[in-house]
């Protein structure tokens, strides 16, 4: 009588945690899928619904829709990976954010923004680092910029690197072309310029220049 008991708990046990995991699993998929169609409709109030109160949600330039979402599943537990692409011209498109979606009592607690394509600069920092591994040293990239920057291009072209940086609103363009060379700073500025040193052992001048918009800058 007490072996059969047992034995009937067990099952009983091991029946309920399993309907329990499927529907906890279910029902986290679901709040994953809802997400996206929130993503997809840019819903603010949907996408507020599915996360846990503080949870930042996501941001993407208004002129940009998102054209697709496909969900990945991810190695780490209770974290799914959301992909979103833009459409191009024609039938190109791009990859505008990478989310790492954490979910936790059928809630999104966590939202990681893995890449934002949005971002112009994401490209800058992508080409500068590949022309890093080239030339096998670090250069240093503009933290300030005299417009807005909406989109950037950049090339490498035997030992050089070009980057272009664009406003559409006033037609700016800030161009930059870096190159390794053999010659100390000194060589290139006035005497008595004053230097400053950075991290690394970085030498650094600050220039001055008279123009409202910088065309060019080598």
């Amino acid at each position: 009588m007490t072996t059969t008991f047992i034995k009937s708990f067990c099952v009983f046990f091991l029946l309920y945690f399993q309907s329990n995991s499927i529907i906890m699993a279910k029902s986290q998929t679901n709040v994953i899928s809802e997400f996206k169609q929130a993503l997809l409709k840019n819903d603010k109030k949907l996408m507020r619904s599915n996360v846990t109160e503080g949870i930042e949600l996501p941001t993407f330039l208004t002129d940009k829709h998102i054209h697709e979402i496909k969900i990945v599943p991810s190695p780490k537990e209770d974290t799914t990976i959301l992909i979103s692409y833009f459409k191009d011209t024609g039938d190109e498109f791009t990859i505008g954010c990478i989310l790492e979606i954490v979910t936790k009592n059928i809630k999104i607690s966590r939202i990681n923004q893995i890449y934002d394509g949005t971002n112009p600069l994401m490209k800058e920092a992508t080409i500068v680092k590949e022309y890093e591994l080239r030339i096998k040293r670090h250069i240093l990239t503009p933290t300030k910029f005299p417009f807005e920057i909406h989109e950037f291009q950049g090339y490498i072209y035997n030992d050089y690197l070009n980057l272009q940086y664009y406003n559409e609103d006033i037609h700016g363009i800030l161009k930059i072309t870096v190159s390794p060379v053999q010659h100390k700073l000194d060589q290139y500025v006035h005497k008595g310029t004053k230097f400053h040193i950075l991290k690394h052992n970085i030498k650094k001048t600050v220039f001055k220049i008279k123009s409202p918009l910088v065309t060019n800058y080598t």
